[in-house]
């Protein structure tokens, strides 16, 4: 489906809010989930399995780990800078919860009851891409849009920020192509997200 946000792959942009500009990242496709380093020196994301650090310069890529069944990068411990919340499938395809150690690629699981509602209720809330920060008076979110086109409906999502109880406003501009896996620089000033390639 065109609008399917959690199979979106392509490449990572960056859009500062202060002077409304954004930029290119990654150019060879293939990545999601993308997440801010602490002080902004630069970000993670996915590219299949596989963690890469990519600088904030637009530098060249580096592997860092791979994670099997790695669904999507949460984003980095608040208190340890070093360690890194994800999501994975496991055979069963069972969503589980883990931190990444930056340092030396040692994986940690999350203890998970699929009993337990609460538990259920966290691990849907980690799968979804609605991020919200600073206590809740920041929320980013992707919605789907749709316009007519020669060969009929195009429909494809774009990312929207909604600070308090503002105007909501779309804050990228992919007109036609899906734009998502938005997350937000612990400074607040950037933006991240994949765009869909082609």
């Amino acid at each position: 489906m065109k609008g399917d946000e959690d199979g979106l792959t392509g490449d990572v942009h960056v859009l500062d809010l202060t002077v409304k500009t954004s930029r290119r990242l990654t150019f060879n496709g293939g990545y999601r989930s993308p997440i801010f380093l602490p002080g902004e020196t630069g970000l993670l994301a996915l590219k299949g399995e596989d963690v890469v650090e990519l600088p904030f310069d637009g530098g060249a890529e580096k592997k860092l780990y791979t994670i099997n069944g790695v669904v999507k990068l949460v984003g980095v411990s608040q208190d340890d800078g070093t360690q890194v919340l994800y999501l994975s499938r496991d055979r069963e395809g069972q969503l589980t919860v883990g931190l990444l150690a930056l340092s030396d690629g040692q994986e940690t699981k999350l203890a998970y009851n699929p009993e337990s509602e609460e538990d259920k209720t966290l691990v849907a809330r980690l799968s979804g891409w609605e991020r919200v920060y600073d206590g809740g008076k920041i929320t980013l979110y992707t919605q789907l849009e749709s316009k007519e086109a020669s060969n009929g409906k195009l429909e494809w999502r774009e990312v929207y920020l909604k600070r308090d109880s503002q105007q909501v406003e779309p804050i990228t501009r992919c007109d036609g192509v899906n734009c998502g896996n938005p997350t937000l620089s612990q400074n607040g000033r950037y933006v991240a997200f994949i765009k869909a390639s082609g």
